[in-house]
C-alpha cells in the first residue's frame, strides 16, 4: 500500500505499507508512532521548508527505513528524531541533500535506542550532494546509546560535483547540464527504487520536480 501523509498530522502506523510525506516551502512538525509487527519504506520530500518529525517506536519486532531528500534554493532546516524504547527493532535513516549556489542546510538528526532493550539496531547515514559553489553545511548526526545489546552507526559525507568527474563525464560526449542531471538522477533513483509500490510514472514525477528545482 502506498499513501501520502498531511504535514502536521500525527500518524500511528500499524501495518506494513510505504509512506510518503511532502513538505514544500512551509514549516512540518509532526509524530509519527509504530505499533508491534510492521514493516515501513518512509520518504520525505522537503524543498524550502523547516521539518521536525519525530518517530517513537514503543512495540518490538519493528523494521523500519526513512528516507528524506532535501532540494530547492532556499535555507532549509531539517531535524528528525528517532526514539527507540523497545527490543527486536531495525532502523535505518538515510538522507540525500541536493545542494545549489548560495544554500544554506541545517540538520540536526537523532537516534535513541533507550535502555533495557535489546536485539535492536539504529543506523543513521547523511549524503550531500554539491551541485554549485558557495554552500553552508551544518550537521549534528547523533546517536544516543543506553542499552548494550543493540547495533549503532552514523556516516556523514559531502559529495561535490568536481572537475574530475565532470571531465569524465564531457570526455563521454555529455554536456555540463547533462552531466549533472544524470548524476542526480542517479541518486534520486537509488532512493526511488527501494519503494516497490511506486509506479514508474509516480517515480518519474517525483524525480522531475526535484530536477526542475536543481
Amino acid at each position: 500500500m502506498l499513501q501520502t501523509i498531511n504535514n502536521q498530522e500525527d500518524t500511528v502506523l500499524s501495518w506494513s505499507k510505504n509512506l510518503i510525506q511532502k513538505s514544500f516551502s512551509e514549516n512540518t512538525k509532526n509524530t509519527i508512532r509504530l505499533v508491534a509487527n510492521t514493516d515501513f519504506h518512509y520518504l520525505l520530500l522537503a524543498e524550502n521548508s523547516e521539518s521536525k518529525i519525530i518517530f517513537e517506536t514503543k512495540w518490538e519486532n519493528i523494521k523500519w527505513n526513512i528516507y528524506a531528500i532535501y532540494f530547492g534554493s532556499k535555507p532549509i532546516k531539517s531535524d528528525i528524531q528517532v526514539n527507540i524504547s523497545s527490543s527486536n527493532v531495525d532502523i535505518n535513516v538515510f538522507m540525500l541533500s541536493l545542494l545549489v549556489s548560495d544554500q544554506e542546510f541545517n540538520t540536526n538528526w537523532n537516534i535513541y535506542l533507550l535502555k533495557d532493550i535489546h536485539n535492536s539496531q539504529g543506523h543513521l547515514l547523511q549524503k550531500n550532494l554539491i551541485l554549485w559553489e558557495k554552500i553552508k553545511v551544518s550537521s549534528i548526526p547523533r546517536l544516543d546509546v543506553y542499552s548494550n545489546d543493540i547495533k549503532a552507526s552514523h556516516g556523514f559525507s559531502i559529495d561535490r560535483l568536481n572537475q574530475d568527474k565532470m571531465f569524465y563525464l564531457n570526455s563521454k560526449g555529455l554536456s555540463e547540464s547533462t552531466s549533472k542531471e544524470l548524476i542526480v538522477h542517479w541518486n534520486i533513483k537509488d532512493i526511488l527504487n527501494k519503494f516497490t509500490n511506486l509506479s514508474e510514472e509516480q517515480k518519474n514525477a517525483i524525480e522531475d520536480l526535484i530536477l526542475s528545482k536543481t
